[in-house]
Formats: C-alpha cells, sequence, structure tokens
C-alpha cells in the first residue's frame, strides 16, 4: 500500500511539473534576429579592420561602446595580417553568422584559419567568434 502512494504523489508532482514546464509555452512564439545581412557583414569588417590595423580588443570596445566582441586569438594578443569574408553572412536562429578566413601572423609565418562570427544586431551588437561549422 505505502509503494502505491509513493507512486501515486511521484505521478501526481510530474504532472505538476511538466505543467509548470509547459504553462508559458506558445505555438509560433520564436525570436526574430534583426537587421540584415549586410548590417552583420558591416560589423564583422569593423571589427576586424580595427584588429588588422594592430588595435587591442579593449582599445577597440573603448571607441566603439555599441560594440561586444569576443575573440579569443584578438584578445590573446594574435596578430591579424589579413582576412576574407567567404560568402554572405546567413540567418541563423535569431543572429547571423559570418564565415571568414583569416591570416593570423606568428612567429614569422602566416597561417590561414576559418573563423565564423555570430553577430547579433541591436542596441548593441554582440560579435561572437563561434568556430561551429554550419
Amino acid at each position: 500500500m505505502r509503494f502505491d502512494n509513493i507512486v501515486l504523489n511521484a505521478t501526481w508532482a510530474l504532472c505538476w511539473v511538466a505543467f509548470i514546464a509547459l504553462a508559458g509555452c506558445k505555438s509560433g512564439d520564436s525570436i526574430q534576429a534583426t537587421g540584415n545581412e549586410d548590417q552583420a557583414k558591416l560589423a564583422v569588417q569593423l571589427m576586424l579592420d580595427a584588429w588588422k590595423s594592430g588595435k587591442q580588443l579593449t582599445e577597440f570596445a573603448a571607441l566603439h561602446p555599441e560594440l561586444v566582441v569576443a575573440d579569443e586569438d584578438w584578445q590573446s594578443g594574435s596578430v591579424l595580417a589579413g582576412y576574407k569574408l567567404l560568402e554572405p553572412a546567413v540567418l541563423s536562429g535569431s543572429h547571423w553568422r559570418q564565415k571568414t578566413e583569416l591570416q593570423l601572423k606568428g612567429k614569422g609565418k602566416s597561417k590561414p584559419a576559418v573563423a565564423i562570427y555570430d553577430v547579433t544586431l541591436g542596441k548593441k551588437t554582440v560579435i561572437l567568434r563561434s568556430d561551429f561549422q554550419y
């Protein structure tokens, strides 16, 4: 008898958790990306041009407080010798993805690296390096 009560109570508890979790969900709700592919491209170009010109990430952040940038290579002091945008920015959920080839300079050699920047446009534009392939 006691085991039956535990199972019954657990079942009711699970039902309540499911009800509470689903209570705020509506079908069709989604977060829409703002801006367009050209704006995403321009934001990435602005960032990469600053990096290529020798600016440090902290210096760029002070000059452009409307942009938030996260790139480990830039932050660690890598030198950007050049870059090439490989294709137009594409919509990916609530942000834009810009595939880019970077020419990083280190110890006398320049090596290419493919970088993908996730760009969320808004009052504060966020550019995150995310090298996951899409």
